[in-house]
């Protein structure tokens, strides 16, 4: 997973940018807001147990280098703005307050607006800094002038409700076939295989996902692609997979 921050200023008047992912999180001013309210002060403002696999990925921290200033000249705090994912929110949120505390002349905020529009956001110096999970191409790096960095190892963890269960395994194969609409019952031949014994209903299975462009899609993706060669020509590694079923 990564994140995406916005871009912070140097002394030489270079700005400087990264990128981040999701969480819950009071919503700050934009740059641009900020331009005009040159706000003084920020703040920052998930259940079950997973038996299935276990995917981890590098947070990635963007940075944007460039020339100007955000900021009038008497300004006395700099508030530095991040959005992306919402995933390492907790991280961000503790880190950030540190630093707030020892700096009172800078303060940080970040949104969780998701990894697609975090890199939006960044690449159209909206924000200071990103984060998210979705590496970014040769073509985005060098047409915004960004670099990215690792901040942080995330788990992806799938999770099942089924009553009077609970526990059941998957595997990547398998979890590939639910998603495809190939497994379609909790008592499909294939998940008895992999959980002898255990008593499952002739239920349907209700699939369930995130929105369209968040880095955790892309994650998750990437690891059926890697499971599931027909998972790879058919939907493929994406923030945004068109999932047949759910």
């Amino acid at each position: 997973m990564r994140s995406v921050q916005r871009p912070r200023h140097s002394p030489d008047g270079k700005r400087i940018a990264t990128k981040t992912f999701e969480g819950e999180v009071e919503v700050m001013p934009t740059a641009r807001e900020r331009k005009t309210a040159m706000a003084s002060k920020g703040s920052w403002s998930t259940a079950g147990k997973a038996q299935a696999l276990r995917l981890c990925m590098l947070v990635v921290f963007v940075l944007t280098l460039g020339l100007g200033s955000l900021f009038a000249s008497d300004q006395k705090t700099i508030v530095l703005v991040g959005a992306g994912s919402s995933v390492p929110v907790p991280l961000y949120k503790h880190w950030a307050d540190d630093f707030n505390h020892s700096h009172s002349n800078i303060q940080l905020q970040y949104m969780p607006l998701g990894t697609t529009e975090g890199i939006k956001q960044i690449a159209n110096n909206v924000s200071d800094f990103g984060a998210g999970e979705v590496l970014l191409s040769p073509e985005e790096r060098s047409s915004s002038n960004l670099v990215e960095l690792p901040t942080a190892l995330i788990g992806i963890v799938p999770i099942f409700n089924l009553p009077g269960q609970q526990e059941l395994k998957f595997s990547g194969e398998l979890l590939a076939e639910i998603y495809l609409g190939e497994v379609k019952m909790w008592n499909d031949p294939r998940i008895a295989k992999l959980n002898p014994g255990a008593s499952l209903p002739n239920m349907a299975i209700t699939v369930v996902y995130r929105p369209a462009g968040k880095g955790s899609n892309f994650v998750f993706t990437y690891f059926l692609s890697h499971a599931s060669p027909k998972f790879r020509d058919r939907i493929g590694r994406t923030p945004s997979p068109k999932w047949p079923v759910g």
